[in-house]
């Protein structure tokens, strides 16, 4: 939804969604390059059993391949997706993790850590959790809706304070 700044500033942590988010030519060029390269549909980038039917993250994907996404000044590319840049980090990575989802439920004085360049995300960037910990999500209403303090809560249980 264009222009729905509180709901963008959710998603995004309250960060520039050029460093948080991926344009759909980033998807577009990272199926190319699975559909173009063979080896690309081989292990370590796919599982024995292929890809069919299971969960993809394209930033990975363009991060194991070294695609960028947006475009270069005055491509119409960069117009609609934004400058040349290298993928936003993988949405199950501490590089995304952090500043979006962790810092938002930190106390003021502690959101520092969290920061794009703070000790955790500097610490933890590449660690991504797994598939299997993400689909832990009981949530019966659309995600959307709820706030991520719940979302939160629900995942790794109620606070004790």
């Amino acid at each position: 939804e264009t222009g729905d700044v509180e709901r963008l500033n959710r998603v995004t942590g309250g960060l520039d969604p050029n460093d948080v988010c991926e344009s759909p030519l980033l998807t577009g060029r990272v199926v190319a390059r699975f559909g173009a390269d063979p080896r690309s549909r081989q292990p370590p980038f796919v599982s024995p059993d292929g890809i069919t039917g299971r969960v993809c993250v394209v930033a990975e994907g363009a991060q194991a391949f070294g695609i960028r996404d947006g475009g270069l000044p005055g491509s119409t590319a960069a117009s609609l997706y934004g400058p040349d840049r290298k993928p936003a980090p993988s949405i199950r990575s501490a590089g995304y993790l952090g500043p979006v989802l962790l810092k938002q439920n930190l106390p003021d004085q502690a959101k520092w850590i969290a920061e794009a360049n703070g000790p955790f995300v500097t610490a933890f960037r590449d660690v991504k959790i797994p598939f299997e910990f993400m689909a832990r999500d009981p949530r019966k209403e659309d995600p959307r809706k709820q706030d991520l303090k719940d979302f939160v809560e629900i995942v790794a249980g109620p606070s004790r304070s």
